[in-house]
């Protein structure tokens, strides 16, 4: 049956209080995530890193060109596919003549919408009634990765996770051609994606004695390998030969593992012990005591404990898990952004899983609201302060319009998601051939710190080559003469970076330094590097 119809399957049904119920569930999750994620947008609060480049990349396609991220703070213009391999973000392209900036949160609010109904349907299929059915969606739509994913702009992992429970859907009742859909979306919307993919579907197969639905046992290994095998091939040599050395280096978080999938896998074999600690403690003396321990509080209360119920549900999570814990970057550890997004559809089927072998209805109820109450979120909608800004939009928006429509611009990271469409956009201080020069005055001037970005608003106030267009209270915009002034750009910007990050790391006592400011400012620790390197760069560039 087409999915169309299955998804408006409850609307024909004969219960008008359910059907009232199914429809205002799902109007009041749309109202409270569209106030969770587009009112920040709406107030200048998302970011660079990661609406801005993904709007750069909609926008590019939207006009049927390839994009280069030139946001990225060493300067280089790096291949969108190189740093982020996402095909599905160029699917998007046509929604952004309807939404303009708002395209991709509006795409992610959708999505997970769209994936509280699969989790509805699977509910169904596993011969739940309609009430139970509908709790277990509630629950699903409510879980707190949901709402720290909503919080932190756009990614396209929440996309691929609200995918999952159609995928299984399908997958169960052997539907070929809607696994196959689903199983392509998820593919292409991020290149770890390939890698959980193929553990899902594995795990698939551990299903009870006697009772083998679905997809045959080849089909299911041919899809399994074919997602391996596309995890490697893209992360080993298409990604490699889209940045040429620019792209993020996503390993890069696990060098203390061996920095390679092979010697991550091999140091678990050769130490186990070492990799259950990592499940649980802070061994990188982060001075993040307890934030594991959170995640692991915050995902068993709602509904957690489900995954193990099942090997297979331990084999689904197991990816997720381990990049989060692994990393060296406290971070990850945590409830905050969209780190823990892949594992609500796996809580979802694992309760569903479980409560089959609860007999009364108003058991599995009991059960469901108890986890609804104990697994939300606190909403950030409810609280005043999430409707105000330290800005004046009015007379920001308004300055604004004195940037030509498509001038190459060096921007703080806050304006580069509405300011994005241009063939090139600058995360400030890079410069190189810039027309134009907006900053925002109080907000974090990240990579620059505070002192270094006052005075470099100071130097450009008398360099001869710019001129001040606009110094109100929250902004000022400069005109700079490109390729007459001095560049913040280096050919060579990326190896002495690099150079920096090594001496920091080689030395105990500034790494010290690094972890606690980490902590103090909740960033991972390689990004903290990231920026004193640069700082110490730019320092030495400027005797």
């Amino acid at each position: 049956m087409p999915i169309r119809s299955k998804i408006l399957n409850p609307f024909r049904r004969k219960e008008r209080l359910f059907t009232f119920a199914f429809i205002l569930t799902v109007a009041l999750f749309a109202v409270l995530y569209g106030l969770t994620s587009l009112v920040p947008h709406s107030l200048f609060k998302t970011h660079a890193l990661d609406l801005g480049m993904f709007n750069h990349a909609v926008y590019s396609y939207a006009h049927l060109r390839p994009n280069n991220f030139t946001l990225d703070i060493s300067g280089a213009a790096i291949p969108y596919l190189g740093d982020h391999f996402s095909p599905i973000t160029m699917l998007y392209a046509p929604f952004y003549y309807l939404f303009g900036s708002y395209t991709l949160l509006i795409i992610q609010t959708f999505s997970i919408l769209f994936g509280g109904i699969g989790v509805y349907q699977y509910a169904r299929f596993k011969n739940y009634n309609n009430w139970i059915s509908l709790l277990f969606m509630i629950h699903f739509l409510i879980l707190w990765p949901i709402f720290s994913a909503l919080s932190f702009d756009f990614h396209n992992n929440v996309v691929a996770a609200m995918l999952v429970p159609w995928l299984v859907l399908y997958f169960e009742k052997g539907n070929l051609k809607y696994t196959l859909i689903f199983f392509v979306l998820i593919l292409i919307s991020k290149e770890n994606m390939s890698l959980w993919l193929a553990f899902i579907i594995l795990a698939l197969l551990l299903r009870e004695k006697n009772y083998y639905t679905g997809l045959s046992r080849k089909t299911a290994i041919i899809l399994a390998l074919t997602s391996l095998i596309y995890f490697v091939v893209v992360v080993n040599i298409i990604m490699p030969a889209y940045s040429k050395g620019l792209g993020t280096n996503q390993l890069g978080r696990y060098d203390h593992l061996g920095g390679s999938f092979e010697n991550i896998i091999i140091g678990f074999f050769k130490n186990p012990r070492y990799y259950f600690t990592l499940l649980f403690e802070d061994t990188f003396q982060l001075n993040a005591t307890g934030v594991k321990s959170d995640f692991w509080f915050s995902f068993l209360i709602a509904g957690g404990f489900a995954v193990i119920y099942k090997p297979r549900y331990l084999i689904m999570i197991a990816p997720v898990i381990s990049q989060k814990m692994f990393s060296e970057s406290h971070s990850f550890w945590g409830t905050g952004g969209q780190y823990s997004i892949e594992i609500v559809p796996i809580i979802s089927l694992a309760l569903i899983s479980l409560l089959l072998t609860t007999k009364k209805n108003y058991m599995k109820a009991i059960i469901l609201v108890a986890l609804i109450i104990f697994g939300r979120p606190g909403f950030s909608a409810f609280r005043a302060e999430h409707y105000k800004s330290d800005l004046d939009i009015v007379q920001l928006k308004a300055d604004l319009k004195i940037i030509p429509p498509k001038a190459v611009i060096s921007v703080s990271s806050d304006l580069s998601p509405h300011l994005f469409r241009r063939e090139k956009i600058y995360h400030y201080p890079i410069i190189k051939d810039a027309e134009f020069i907006v900053l925002l005055k109080n907000r974090n001037p990240y990579p620059l710190r505070s002192e270094d970005f006052v005075k470099n608003i100071d130097k450009l106030k008398k360099d001869p080559a710019s001129t001040i267009l606009v110094d109100s209270r929250d902004m000022i915009i400069f005109k700079v003469v490109p390729n007459n002034r001095t560049s913040s750009y280096d050919p060579d910007y990326l190896e002495k970076i690099a150079v920096f990050e090594k001496k920091i790391r080689e030395s105990e006592k500034m790494m010290n330094v690094m972890k606690e400011k980490a902590i103090r400012h909740n960033q991972p620790l390689d990004t903290v590097i990231r920026h004193d390197a640069i700082w110490l760069y730019n320092n030495q560039k400027s005797k």
